[in-house]
């Protein structure tokens, strides 16, 4: 057991919170580690949502108490949107152009939406019909092959705030599938040498 330090007259202790959505039904944990203040400031909340909280007192051997009653709370609207997401970078892979980018550090963050376009100064689309990915990797399976193209990211958070687009970075899918082996060759002795023939591949990149 985490030692607590939050002491009364015989023993110390410290708080565990537990959050739902509803007051009857659903709670989960909010805090990792053993609260030992008389308050706590749960940031991972969105706008407009009303949250219901219980506490329990926790003693260093191990003893935790009841639940507390019910008490419940909503979060001020926040406008403030993330960080400009930092570090994007794109490389061919495999099955199309692989994306790679540092984690923002928001507590509220609810992840990153991914923008292309086939020019550095021309509009960027989104991607992944705008859901946001909660990772820092992202593959484009659908950029073709011999073709460049670049990428920006946004961070969004749990109130909806998003903010600017990362700077961009840009990637070709490298064509990485050989041709058909070639078909039905024949070699034919003729007085100069031996004539070889085949059926041509129909590759378009050949």
């Amino acid at each position: 057991m985490r030692a607590c330090r939050r002491w009364s007259r015989f023993k110390c202790y410290c708080f565990k919170f537990n959050r739902s959505t509803s007051a009857t039904t659903g709670f989960t944990k909010v805090n990792a580690s053993p609260v030992t203040a008389a308050s706590y400031l749960d940031v991972a909340t969105a706008a407009g949502t009303t949250y219901y909280y219980k506490v329990t007192a926790v003693d260093n051997w191990g003893g935790e108490s009841a639940q507390s009653a019910v008490a419940s709370g909503q979060r001020s609207p926040d406008t403030e949107p993330p960080a400009v997401p930092t570090g994007l970078a794109a490389a061919s892979a495999g099955s199309g152009i692989q994306l790679n980018w540092s984690a923002n550090a928001e507590p509220d963050l609810l992840g990153y939406r991914i923008y292309k376009s086939d020019s550095a100064t021309g509009t960027f689309l989104v991607l992944n019909s705008g859901q946001t990915v909660t990772g820092t990797t992202y593959i484009d399976t659908l950029a073709q092959s011999g073709q460049h193209w670049y990428y920006a990211i946004s961070a969004v958070d749990l109130s909806g705030n998003e903010s600017a687009l990362s700077a961009v970075a840009d990637a070709t899918v490298l064509d990485t599938t050989p041709p058909a082996v070639p078909t039905n060759l024949k070699a034919t002795g003729v007085g100069t040498g031996i004539q070889l023939g085949w059926t041509a591949s129909g590759d378009a990149d050949l």
